[in-house]
């Protein structure tokens, strides 16, 4: 597990290339869904992927599962009553791999 500053170092550089240079989603089903059930275009995403702090922290880093360079950081926020589950991979792009609802119990260490 990570220490406290380095979710806080992960979460600055995330958030400095997300606001600078925009978010990328994976073209996923979920996503798609929850972004329509919600209304959200890329920058209210990147509105609340703002807000995110190390007690939003669920897991990571991690290996991304498909294999590519990078790893992954899982955080999880409460968007009207629904705890939603954040999959972030920071590489050259800022890329939101998941953000739908959580299908499990997500544990927050640092809450």
């Amino acid at each position: 597990m990570p220490s406290w500053a380095e979710v806080v170092e992960f979460l600055k550089g995330f958030k400095a290339r997300a606001n600078e240079s925009g978010l990328e989603f994976r073209d996923r089903d979920k996503n798609i869904a929850e972004l329509a059930y919600h209304g959200f275009h890329t920058h209210q995403v990147i509105q609340i992927i703002n807000q995110l702090t190390p007690r939003s922290y669920s897991q990571g880093p991690m290996q991304d599962e498909d294999g590519t360079q990078g790893n992954v950081w899982v955080f999880g926020v409460i968007l009207e009553s629904q705890q939603i589950y954040i999959k972030l991979k920071l590489t050259t792009e800022a890329e939101c791999i998941s953000f739908h609802r959580a299908e499990r119990e997500m544990r927050f260490p640092f809450a």
